[in-house]
């Protein structure tokens, strides 16, 4: 909303010399008319007109609205009247607001030319309601040759053979592309994404007979041969993320997935959902500069390597709740918009805030929750910007954490203190650093005071 209202603000303001122009264009009788109308009543009709289109399109958009053939044809022709009528009064005014004759009586000439303008009327009416009537054959028949290609490309994904399964990968991703509807794309990314999903053999039991141990091992085998499979969809995907493709526009879930390599998302752009919970990711995994629009979920997951968020961004809520991080996690620079949850979770590497944003407003209050959090390794908050709702209530600095960054001013954590940090402070068997005016001199005794 916000934007097109600055879109028409900017465009008024480009165009505003042609409107002097245009004006004057106009016969004096079509000015005087114009004059006499109030500002206020022509700029309260405009706002209603457009807050009435807007009101339209968005209970179209979410289906508030019937959308059957009939109402689409009434539809078309509300807007075919409304074009002819607006054509109508602007020839009206420039013509100078010429007069309609009137007569007592009406000649056969005059009631001929009555029909024939009703004729052309109702004919104009019946090809408005035929081109609805070819677009939504189109469209049927559009639908129609994706679900062929669907079904075809599904297929493929259930054959033995990994390289017909590869066929069935790469038709997807192309009949994605080619999606008429963004309804239709989704479907085919939730294919590919359940493929993922599919879980691979179970531990083979005790005491198991030779028919269950032949049966495991061909499990085994045949998920290692469909892992060429697994890396292509992941590839797919990650490149459709990194590049400007409807693909942004998706929800992903990644619920239980085992990704067996490194995954790049350097740069990666996703504006629908993103489920990564207890995902495990074997490899390092890169999403430097990786824009989430909207709930990035990392709830449970397991980081056997490096991860790094290097000024990544969250707009919507970002959790990694009870998430272990085995390598270093980087989260340098990094802005979170709504609320980041880490409560629970474990850093065994280094874990780097530096220059974190964690930011709130009155409409999507956040903060940075590390509520019971571990941190095994090294923690630096230095230049972090903590805002009310942080808590670090339970959290455990096994080795030094770093807020103060050595007491330099210029890169301490900014903020108030989060709250049950004093008291984290106080009882840390590790080197806690907090900037000056966290620590209250004469009120709060540590046992390892900061520098000063």
């Amino acid at each position: 909303m916000g934007l097109v209202l600055y879109s028409i603000f900017l465009l008024s303001k480009v165009a505003w010399p042609l409107f002097p122009f245009v004006w004057e264009m106009l016969p004096d009788r079509s000015r005087g008319l114009l004059g006499q109308v109030p500002a206020l009543q022509a700029t309260v009709t405009a706002v209603a007109l457009f807050v009435l289109l807007h009101t339209a399109w968005l209970a179209r958009h979410w289906m508030l609205l019937p959308a059957g053939l009939g109402w689409r044809i009434l539809g078309a022709w509300a807007t075919a009247i409304l074009l002819v009528a607006l054509i109508i009064a602007a020839l009206w005014l420039v013509l100078g607001l010429p007069g309609l004759e009137t007569t007592p009586t009406v000649s056969p000439k005059a009631l001929d030319a009555i029909a024939t303008r009703a004729f052309a009327i109702v004919a104009g009416l019946g090809g408005v309601a035929f081109l609805v009537i070819a677009y939504q054959r189109q469209s049927g028949e559009q639908t129609r040759l994706f679900t062929e290609r669907f079904t075809t490309a599904v297929a493929q994904l259930g054959e033995d053979q990994p390289a017909v399964r590869l066929g069935g990968v790469h038709a997807l991703a192309h009949l994605a592309d080619d999606a008429p509807t963004p309804g239709l794309r989704q479907m085919c990314v939730d294919v590919l994404c359940a493929y993922l999903r599919n879980p691979g053999p179970d531990d083979l039991p005790q005491g198991s007979t030779e028919d269950q141990k032949q049966d495991h091992h061909d499990r085994v085998v045949e998920h290692a041969a469909m892992r060429e499979v697994r890396l292509t969809i992941v590839r797919t995907i990650s490149h459709r993320l990194r590049t400007p493709t409807p693909w942004r526009e998706c929800d992903y879930d990644f619920t239980g997935v085992t990704f067996e390599h490194p995954l790049d998302l350097k740069g990666a752009m996703c504006r629908g959902r993103m489920g990564f919970a207890r995902t495990t990711f074997t490899g390092g995994v890169d999403f430097q500069y990786a824009a989430f629009t909207r709930r990035a979920a990392f709830q449970y997951t397991i980081f056997t390597d490096d991860v790094v968020f290097l000024g990544a961004t969250f707009t919507g809520d970002a959790v990694f709740q009870s998430a272990t991080f085995r390598g270093n996690a980087i989260f340098e620079s990094a802005t979170f918009t709504r609320r980041a949850a880490f409560k629970r979770a474990t850093f065994s590497g280094e874990a780097t805030f530096k220059r974190a944003t964690f930011s709130r407003s009155a409409y999507f209050p956040g903060g940075a929750t590390f509520e019971e959090a571990t941190f095994t390794g090294r923690a630096d908050f230095s230049g972090v910007t903590f805002p009310g709702e942080a808590t670090f209530e339970g959290a455990i600095f096994s080795r030094s954490a770093d807020f103060a960054s050595d007491g330099m001013v210029r890169s301490a954590a900014r903020g108030p203190c989060p709250q049950g940090l004093l008291a984290v402070a106080q009882v840390s068997n590790s080197r806690v650093l907090l900037p000056r005016w966290w620590t209250h001199p004469g009120r709060v005794r540590f046992k390892n005071p900061p520098l000063a």
